[in-house]
């Protein structure tokens, strides 16, 4: 870069000896580069002052490099490198990341310079991960401890001045150290030191902050504050960054206001701030919260206890990280050493001993995975685990936290169909979703009429039940053949360069993209296999599901790539930007608006040409359109022209039921529903609803009668009458006082409703329904409608309508709803 004349050495100086160092980056700070640089093919310093030029270098130069230099990528990814090795906690996929890294810095380094040959520690760097598989992360082993030991002794040496025996000066000294400690009354570093403390009381504070005390300790009067503390040899400061909790696959950050004591356990008065990442800089760009908001976090709820400095970098605030952050409930740490063994029945009644040496797998997919390479197993199979809740029966598996060590499963051969390998028809886990609109059914009392037109906003298509791996560049395509060839003659593994790794990842980011934008680890867990089915040769030597590595890149790059989105006016993505949240939810931690249901057009694009003004224009239209007579089709075309518009008031700003039904009345009828839930899902909802009930109601109903009076006694509660009252006032009084529900009204008790409708937050949205399977179909609808959570009292009741009834995400079910699934199969 200095031979490109990009920058020079004197500019690069300049620039790390005006750099405004803070907290512990002022004892690291980089030494200069020295003008023999080339020459001497070193820049000198020690360990920790090259580690800070590395981590700093971007901010001193890189606006002065174009993206892409192939030299500024060999320094980024070495970047990469060093805070994936410092990191204190690794999981697999983040090992076989720091493996994909390594492999990548070679081969930009090989071939930025053709003629160099690799020096031995080049070569040491390639068994880093193999070391931290078997010893855990190489933190805890460095030898930084002993080189900080040597500070001492060089102090001693540049302070006294004295060259005669100068090992008995050192061992002298030393021993005069040591025993100042051992003699002073405490002994070591306190897990807790604190300089200065000022006792106030709470009410005095600020507003904001007073809220944010008041919502985790109600009855506290007083706090203890300071502007700095130390925990464990930590130092938190005022004006520190610190990261807190995840927001689409990144880490959030938090500006430290002030360090206060509760009930003697430390907290910190934070501002949230909003972060995006910057690939070029491998830093993130920090904006503040347009609400300012204030939050009190412990020490436990810090994603990293590392406390980060922010710099301005041009007009940017950016904090960079100085090791990897492993994300809190995004994935499982790896557990070290620790041999699993579980007993498996087989097929044909025979059983065998699995055993792990590194830990059950986290994901049952890795377990099926171990069970045919251990086993011999090449047919389709499921697994069940064997649940003591239920006197050792059997159970569909479908998350590890039900499999313990030394526990029994058993495996279930399943009927092999002929499933095509890829398919982009909307297509999910159930095959059965596809129904004629106007299928037969004993329930029906009306059928779903609209469908999504050509014209309709919705751009997405369900999840596929496999995913197909797309059809990469011409290039990568003839560098997977060559490895194809290479894997079936020797059995050889294909090492990607960067360009065919970049090329590999981007075609599947742009494949994931066409269903979603947020992807559950799950889903990431489908495409890492289907690519190393497709593309057996990319398998990873040293992941346990040999995709781990691939699986961390695609989150790295979606997570990337949404940020290219928010710039470009997605609004899936905008929709989560804290500029355009509403007021009082200006927070990043305020809940990610993502597709959790299995909606297909959760937050869709604006139709071509529109805007909110033009359809600001047709809503109010169609206030005067819904009163007119037979003026179906008209209200019916601008209710599709302004779904997206719809949609994105209800995701963004999750409104009353009331306004919102004062806002769009034509939605709140059958017809539109059913319109509406087939916009978001693709789904047809009251014939499938019906045609599922009639499949299912005769098994609910034999399940009901082994179960003897018990889930009467239950659905009582439930199915109560909520009043006996022949007055008008009082049943509506009562409707009043139910979030969600049906109600029905009736002379007495044998006789059919006279009517029949639907309650949301005290509202009764609908009436006049014929019967109470239609009644259930519509309440299902409305919650994807208007976007609205499970209550709590009705959440297994809801997830049986979705994942049993509607096989909406039917794979992934709680355990109640599993056992219900299972005894319904029977």
């Amino acid at each position: 870069m200095v031979s490109k004349k990009l920058f020079t050495i004197d500019g690069l100086n300049k620039a790390i000896l005006s750099f405004p160092y803070k907290w512990s980056d002022k004892t690291n700070k980089p030494h200069v580069v020295p003008q023999s640089l080339i020459g001497r093919k070193t820049i000198g310093g020690n360990a920790h002052e090259n580690w800070s030029l590395l981590r700093f270098l971007p901010f001193l130069i890189g606006s002065l490099v174009p993206e892409n230099e192939p030299a500024w990528l060999v320094l980024m990814t070495l970047k990469d490198i060093v805070e994936l090795i410092v990191a204190p906690v690794h999981t697999d996929e983040s090992i076989s990341y720091l493996e994909g890294k390594i492999v990548e810095h070679r081969q930009r380094y090989e071939e930025l310079f053709p003629g160099v040959r690799l020096l031995p520690k080049h070569h040491y760097l390639e068994h880093y991960p193999w070391m931290i598989r078997c010893f855990g992360p190489l933190v805890t082993l460095w030898t930084m401890r002993f080189e900080s030991k040597h500070s001492f002794f060089k102090q001693i040496v540049k302070h006294t001045s004295c060259f005669r025996n100068v090992p008995l000066t050192l061992a002298s000294k030393h021993q005069f150290m040591i025993a100042f400690h051992l003699n002073s009354p405490s002994y070591g570093k306190s897990s807790l030191d604190v300089s200065s403390v000022s006792t106030v009381p709470v009410d005095v504070l600020q507003e904001d902050v007073v809220q944010a005390v008041k919502s985790k300790y109600p009855s506290t009067s007083e706090m203890h504050l300071a502007n700095n503390a130390s925990s464990s040899g930590i130092a938190y400061s005022k004006g520190m960054i610190v990261a807190h909790g995840s927001a689409s696959g990144m880490p959030e950050f938090a500006e430290i206001l002030q360090v206060c004591f509760i009930n003697e356990e430390m907290f910190l008065i934070v501002k949230v701030l909003c972060g995006w990442y910057s690939a070029h800089y491998r830093a993130f760009e920090l904006s503040l919260s347009p609400s300012r908001e204030i939050q009190l976090l412990a020490l436990s709820d810090l994603t990293d206890n590392y406390p980060l400095a922010d710099y301005m970098v041009g007009s940017s605030r950016m904090v960079t990280l100085k090791r990897y952050i492993i994300l809190k409930g995004l994935t499982r740490p790896r557990r070290m050493n620790s041999v699993a063994i579980l007993k498996v029945i087989l097929a044909d009644n025979s059983s065998q001993r699995l055993t792990f040496q590194t830990g059950l797998p986290s994901s049952v997919n890795e377990l099926v995975s171990e069970v045919q390479r251990q086993c011999g197993v090449n047919s389709n199979f499921r697994l069940q685990f064997m649940d003591a809740l239920f006197d050792n029966d059997f159970m569909n598996l479908t998350s590890m936290d039900e499999v313990k060590d030394r526990g029994t499963i058993r495996v279930i051969p399943m009927m092999d169909t002929s499933t095509p390998l890829c398919s982009n028809s909307l297509s999910t886990s159930a095959p059965a979703h596809v129904f004629e609109e106007d299928s037969s059914s004993l329930s029906s009392g009306c059928v779903d009429t609209d469908i999504l037109s050509s014209t309709s906003s919705g751009s997405r298509s369900v999840w596929p039940s496999i995913f197909c791996v797309p059809q990469f560049l011409h290039d990568a395509e003839l560098k997977l053949e060559q490895g194809h060839a290479m894997y079936r003659e020797k059995g050889d593994l294909l090492t990607p360069d960067p360009k065919l790794r970049s090329n590999i990842l981007e075609g599947l980011v742009q494949e994931i993209v066409q269903y979603k934008v947020y992807v559950t680890d799950k889903q990431f867990d489908m495409v890492g296999e289907a690519l190393i089915k497709k593309h057996p040769c990319l398998t990873e030597r040293g992941s346990l599901t040999g995709y781990a590595g691939w699986k961390a890149s695609l989150k790295n790059k979606l997570a990337i790539y949404r940020t290219v989105l928010r710039k470009l006016g997605c609004r899936e993505v905008m929709v989560n930007s804290l500029k355009d949240k509403t007021e009082g939810k200006l927070s990043p931690a305020f809940g990610i608006k993502k597709p959790r249901r299995s909606e297909v057009n959760y937050c869709p694009p604006y139709p071509t040409g529109e805007s909110d003004v033009s359809l600001e224009k047709l809503r109010v239209e169609l206030l005067l359109d819904v009163k007119k007579r037979n003026n179906r089709d008209v209200v019916r075309m601008k209710m599709e022209k302004t779904f997206a518009f719809r949609r994105y008031e209800v995701v963004r700003d999750t409104p009353m039921i009331q306004d919102f039904q004062e806002r769009w009345p034509a939605l709140f009828e059958v017809n539109e529903i059913n319109a509406e839930f087939k916009r978001i899902t693709t789904m047809p909802l009251q014939s499938r609803f019906f045609s599922q009930l009639d499949v299912l109601s005769d098994k609910l109903l034999k399940l009901f009668e082994k179960r003897g009076g018990q889930i009467g006694k239950r659905l009582e509660k439930i199915l109560a009458p909520m009043t006996q009252a022949e007055d008008v006032a009082a049943i509506q009084e009562s409707i009043e006082d139910i979030t969600v529900g049906i109600f029905a009204v009736k002379h007495d008790a044998t006789s059919r409703p006279e009517d029949m409708g639907i309650v949301l937050e005290g509202l009764q949205i609908l009436q006049g329904l014929d019967n109470a399977a239609l009644a259930a179909a519509m309440l299902f609808g409305l919650m994807y409608v208007m976007n609205l959570n499970y209550s709590p009292e009705l959440k297994h009741t809801f997830e049986v309508l979705q994942k049993v009834v509607m096989e909406l995400d039917g794979t992934t079910l709680s355990k109640k709803a599993q056992v219900l699934k299972n005894r319904l199969y029977e």
